[in-house]
């Protein structure tokens, strides 16, 4: 058996940066909701259009946590991958610019770690 610390592997996309951020926050903040907002998925052109009438948005963030802290009626995530690669789309920049300006907390983070910081803080607002 090998000895001392555990190698950990990092992880490699952002939709497993999504899912170990979305698994800590059910463990840390029973009760509370955090919900995705699938605008990543692959659509044909027929679904995308039938989305887009059913209020699909483009350029929303991948998570919210409903919940409302201090001045802000909620917190918008835009997490992107941690190796740094994951760049954000103009719709996404102007998104996170307007939630902002609606009273939301909106912001992106490199990481599924960076995303449990900025929530740990936003929850204790």
């Amino acid at each position: 058996m090998p000895r001392g610390r555990p190698r950990i592997r990092p992880i490699q996309h952002e939709r497993g940066e999504q899912q170990a951020l979305v698994a800590w926050f059910a463990l840390a903040y029973p009760g509370e909701i955090m919900f995705s907002i699938p605008n990543e998925l692959v659509r044909t052109p027929a679904m995308a259009a039938r989305s887009k009438l059913g209020g699909l948005v483009p350029g929303m963030p991948d998570l919210c946590v409903a919940a409302m802290r201090s001045r802000f009626g909620g917190c918008y995530i835009e997490l992107k991958r941690a190796d740094g690669k994951g760049v954000l789309s103009p719709e996404q920049k102007v998104m996170l610019e307007r939630l902002t300006e609606k009273g939301y907390k909106a912001v992106m983070v490199t990481g599924w770690d960076e995303g449990r910081e900025v929530i740990i803080n936003y929850m204790g607002l």
